[in-house]
C-alpha cells in the first residue's frame, strides 16, 4: 500500500497537483514550511538543495524511506 500511495504521489507531483494530506503537512509541520518557503524564493535558480530537504522531509513523515 506504501508503494502505490507514494508512486500516486509522484504521479501528482510531476503534473503539479499538491494533494490534500501534503498541503496539511505544510500547515502543520515548520520544516516543511520552511523548506516550501525556500523552494518558492528560489524557484528561478532552480535550487535543487531545497526540493531535496522537502521531499526526504515529506518522505520521513509519510513512511516512505527505504
Amino acid at each position: 500500500m506504501k508503494d502505490l500511495s507514494y508512486f500516486i504521489y509522484i504521479i501528482q507531483h510531476s503534473v503539479g497537483v499538491s494533494p490534500k494530506w501534503e498541503r496539511d503537512l505544510v500547515e502543520k509541520d515548520e520544516h516543511l514550511k520552511t523548506f516550501k518557503r525556500w523552494m518558492i524564493r528560489k524557484a528561478n535558480c532552480r535550487c535543487e538543495s531545497s526540493h531535496s530537504l522537502y521531499h526526504n522531509r515529506l518522505n520521513y513523515l509519510k513512511g516512505w524511506l527505504r
